[in-house]
């Protein structure tokens, strides 16, 4: 009988403290070894929740700044045109147009986000890439709800 008691005292103090325990966030696979063989981990929109979410695309060889940029539109809802992609001193630096997303014809949440998709995209995938620089049209990003002077880093790993 006091075998039985114990067994249930030691069973509810299991219960109460796995209770408290709060549910880790899930891990996020970055670096080099993010590209997998035939696919490649990006980040993009999820509309109706207005979030950022993680994608495995297609993609078989290495990849490259181009290659994400272009993937990275392809994978997004809104009209985005980038006129220049370059790695400058291990810096990415992403032009858009002044006539597309995320500078223009977008909500504040939706440029945010825009951004974002591209800076982790790069980050995660490029070894090489150490920060993101926006620029649009000819100059410093000016978008209608964000500006960064012409060489302020968005982001960094």
């Amino acid at each position: 009988m006091k075998k039985g008691i114990l067994a249930v005292i030691l069973l509810m103090a299991l219960c109460i403290t796995g209770c408290g325990k709060k549910a880790e966030p899930p891990m996020i696979t970055e670096g080099p070894d993010y590209f997998e063989g035939d696919t490649i981990g990006l980040y993009a929109i999820d509309s109706g929740k207005q979030e950022i979410i993680q994608i495995n695309v297609e993609h078989k060889d290495k990849p490259t700044l181009d290659s994400i940029v272009s993937l990275v539109i392809q994978n997004l809802d809104e009209s985005v045109e980038v006129r220049k992609s370059e790695i400058n001193k291990k810096k990415a630096i992403i032009t858009f147009s002044e006539k597309t997303a995320p500078v223009k014809g977008c909500t504040e949440k939706i440029e945010g986000l825009i951004l974002e998709c591209f800076a982790n995209s790069i980050l995660d995938n490029l070894e090489e890439c150490r920060a993101v620089v926006f620029r649009s049209g000819k100059g410093a990003y000016r978008g209608a709800y964000l500006s960064f002077d012409l060489n302020e880093v968005y982001a960094t790993k």
